[in-house]
């Protein structure tokens, strides 16, 4: 196999931002910045309030802390799933399925007392939560292709942390005005819906939304082959 020929590093920046300009061009790059965000505030307030939520209804600390862990076991397995599923039935109709078992679950609160009914929620929730943000690399190449993306997927994870602190914060908050979680337990589940129909409503994944990006890169660097990743959305 003959040497690869060896590329300008100055040349390779230029193609990388030639790839970067593309992808943040595009609607649809920004609207995964917000389902990132959304997500996470959806179930950033369950991580963080679910064991008080519980101890609120009478669970003692400890029971309350299970709870927690049992969501967090579950999910390890969708993490791996989800990826499974969105290559064979399309990473947005998975991520949707899966905004909606972190959203919709959530309701199950208003009215969960017994320590059965909690855990019971547990495992539903880890199921949408754990698969929620996994299928987001699948996504990505399928709209995108197979350029350099890191800078530009960094932006998306910008929106996930930013989530992940309003969610945290904003439930203390409306704990202090309110007196209680029923409108943070609202917020979680309205912030997961929101995620799901902005999934909904972006493009197509069958089909590449910069398939050109190249032409704007140095005519010499090599060109990546950038191939369309089969979905069914």
């Amino acid at each position: 196999e003959p040497a690869r020929k060896k590329v300008d590093p100055a040349e390779e920046k230029q193609r990388a931002g030639a790839f970067q300009a593309n992808m943040q061009g595009t609607n649809a790059f920004w609207q995964l910045v917000g389902v990132h965000f959304l997500g996470c505030v959806g179930h950033a307030i369950v991580i963080i309030y679910i064991i008080p939520i519980a101890v609120a209804a009478g669970v003692n600390m400890v029971s309350a802390s299970g709870i927690l862990g049992t969501l967090m076991a579950v999910s390890v397995l969708t993490r791996f799933l989800t990826p499974v599923v969105a290559d064979y039935l399309g990473a947005k109709r998975a991520m949707a399925t899966m905004f909606v078992l972190q959203g919709l679950p959530v309701l199950m609160l208003f009215w969960t007392q017994e320590l059965w009914q909690f855990y019971l929620f547990a495992v539903i929730f880890g199921i949408g939560y754990g698969g929620e943000g996994s299928a987001f690399p699948i996504i990505n190449r399928q709209y995108f292709g197979r350029g350099p993306m890191g800078r530009s997927f960094g932006w998306q994870q910008a929106g996930a942390g930013t989530g992940m602190a309003v969610g945290g914060w904003i439930g203390g908050v409306l704990y202090l005005i309110f007196g209680s979680y029923d409108i943070t337990v609202i917020l979680s589940v309205l912030a997961s819906m929101g995620g799901a129909a902005l999934i909904l409503s972006m493009p197509p994944t069958a089909k590449l939304l910069i398939p050109n990006w190249e032409d704007a890169s140095p005519s010499d660097v090599p060109p990546a082959r950038t191939q369309p990743i089969a979905s069914s959305d």
